[in-house]
């Protein structure tokens, strides 16, 4: 148990590490979208938090994960929410004219978010093979899944800007 809760911790730690980044962020970018998307996404960070504060209360307490419901997932009540900047990644939405200086440093903080969201999915995918607690397994998977959905819209937003910037330079193939 005592190589879990280490796990928990760290988990904790980076998570409320992912809210203060995507909170900083949003406030440093120019398009909107990207605003919200990172507004969200520190959010979503601090319950990610409060739920593995949870699940650590629960492991202490009972000395045994609870059974993660694994049908829980960020898409599930919020997915409607999110269909708009996956439609972005698509060139389905609006997005306003912003000069390219500012869209490049945008798309700089899109890309280290990705990172931060991917390592985050590694990490969790790893401690649920190498926890021996089934419902503390269910908990990782359960995180790990959500922070490759994180991924995934912050991806869609990446390439919504990414295709405007070669559009506006000339690079765009299409």
């Amino acid at each position: 148990m005592k190589k879990e809760l280490s796990i928990i911790d760290f988990a904790m730690s980076m998570e409320l590490e992912g809210k203060k980044f995507f909170a900083a962020a949003a406030e440093r970018v120019a398009s909107p979208q990207t605003r919200n998307v990172l507004r969200e996404l520190s959010d979503w960070e601090e319950k990610h938090y409060r739920y593995l504060q949870e699940e650590k209360e629960k492991l202490v307490t009972s000395g045994d994960f609870s059974k993660a419901d694994l049908s829980d997932t960020l898409l599930g009540p919020e997915k409607d929410k999110w269909q708009v900047f996956y439609a972005r990644g698509q060139g389905e939405g609006p997005e306003p004219s912003i000069p390219i200086g500012e869209r490049t440093s945008d798309m700089s903080v899109l890309r280290m978010a990705i990172f931060i969201e991917n390592d985050l999915q590694v990490f969790y995918r790893r401690a649920a093979e190498n926890t021996k607690d089934s419902g503390g397994t269910a908990m990782f998977i359960k995180l790990a899944t959500w922070e490759g959905e994180h991924a995934k819209v912050l991806e869609a937003q990446y390439q919504s800007l990414q295709k405007d910037f070669w559009a506006e330079m000339g690079f765009s193939p299409f």
